[in-house]
């Protein structure tokens, strides 16, 4: 028994082990610096972890390797153990990003492009022959002469030739019919009040999505 009133060391927090994210330069500000998306700003992001998270404790077991003498992360330990988060939960967020990011119309189930394909090819050709001979001459009167008589006259021979010709196309033909609407399985007014719930929902917040994944790795199981 302590003669005098015992006091336990104070377990560290999250914002004690990385005090860089209350001024939104940690965890998400690092992996920004690997991959991030343009729509998302990894410096507030930080600041929402750590005014969500910074205060509990519970992470010790897990972040205390990356401390430095200060017993703070920062620096090369920083890159280090957000390196490992992203490549942990890349696939993960991907889709993540994709899905919530997606534009739609939440009173349409359906919605899709039908493309059709012609392809034609035509080929053709034709050959012309010339052969013989044409005669030309020309005929004047003598004087006192009641017929003609020939005064120039030429022959000119045409041997055989040909001249082929030869064409060939093709062409290709695309048409695209695009379908969207309502097809009568699910009413319109469902249909809005299931997507209003959805983005009322922590599950469509990206940011408490993507801290929740990183107190999973970090943190004992408690949030």
């Amino acid at each position: 028994m302590c003669g005098h009133r015992c006091y336990l060391p104070k377990e560290k927090t999250l914002n004690d082990y990385i005090p860089s994210m209350k001024t939104g330069s940690g965890i998400f500000s690092a992996i920004s610096s690997i991959k991030w998306w343009p729509e998302l700003n990894a410096s507030q992001f930080d600041t929402y972890f750590a005014l969500k998270y910074g205060n509990h404790a519970g992470f010790k077991d897990f972040l205390e390797p990356f401390t430095n003498d200060n017993g703070v992360i920062e620096g090369e330990q920083l890159n280090t153990l957000s390196f490992m988060i992203l490549n942990v939960n890349q696939n993960h967020w991907d889709h993540v990003y994709k899905a919530l990011m997606s534009e739609y119309n939440p009173a349409e189930n359906t919605d899709y492009v039908e493309e059709h394909k012609d392809n034609s090819t035509a080929n053709g050709s034709n050959t012309t022959t010339t052969t013989g001979s044409i005669e030309n001459a020309g005929d004047v009167y003598g004087f006192n002469s009641s017929t003609e008589v020939p005064s120039d006259k030429s022959t000119t021979s045409y041997n055989d030739h040909q001249i082929e010709n030869t064409s060939e196309g093709s062409s290709e033909k695309t048409l695209k019919i695009s379908k969207h609407g309502n097809i009568g399985t699910v009413d319109v007014a469902t249909m809005l009040r299931n997507d209003v719930d959805f983005w009322s929902s922590a599950g469509s917040k990206i940011a408490d999505i993507m801290c929740m994944d990183i107190c999973n790795i970090i943190a004992l199981s408690i949030y």
